[in-house]
């Protein structure tokens, strides 16, 4: 009995690992392509995001512009590597439904480049522009895409991107309200008559 169990286990880890060979191997591209896009994706990120950071420092000329060059590389990729971990996690998880794609990983895979893709060019389209959009958005907006186009709307985890979304737009009618309150409780009306 032993050795019915020890011939196939290895006979499994056998078949296993050719089937892991070769989709290794059929997808290296898609390893080597999505590798050069993340790099793009940060780059374009850094291109649209460091003003937000830096542009007050150097415009008040409390920093030096190649002091703030060099200060952004380090934080924004310490940013990254330390933190941004928990960003992919939640993208990857928990936006898409990914039990769907557990039959099918190499669509998954070339959906994510192709999030990667399109992220990246929106990022650069809206930098080029001067427009000032958050990588976030694209990010989500793009996994969004790719979710509905391959499994429809019910290929998302709506009530995450709800909490995603509420974390974005709620803030906004809280500080107005507060903002409002304040004024109206702290108004004396005008002084000229």
């Amino acid at each position: 009995m032993e050795t019915i169990s020890t011939v196939t286990g290895i006979l499994t880890s056998t078949v296993a690992s050719e089937t892991l060979s070769h989709f290794q191997s059929s997808l290296l591209w898609a390893l080597i392509v999505g590798a050069i896009l993340a790099f793009l994706l940060g780059f374009g990120m850094g291109a649209n995001d460091v003003s937000n950071a830096f542009g007050t420092s150097v415009g008040s000329k409390a920093v030096g512009l190649k002091t703030a060059y060099c200060m952004a590389t380090v934080f924004e990729t310490l940013g990254a590597v330390l933190v941004g971990y928990n960003v992919s996690d939640t993208m990857r998880k928990l936006v898409v439904d990914i039990d769907l794609y557990k039959a099918e990983p190499k669509t998954l895979l070339l959906g994510q480049v192709a999030v990667l893709a399109g992220a990246s060019a929106w990022l650069f389209i809206a930098t080029f522009a001067k427009l000032p959009v958050s990588t976030t958005h694209s990010v989500v907006g793009a996994t969004l895409g790719f979710s509905i186009v391959m499994k429809g709307f019910h290929g998302i985890e709506w009530g995450k991107v709800g909490e995603i979304a509420g974390f974005r737009v709620l803030p906004f009618f809280y500080f107005v309200c507060l903002a409002f309150n304040t004024f109206a409780v702290s108004y004396q009306g005008s002084k000229s008559k």
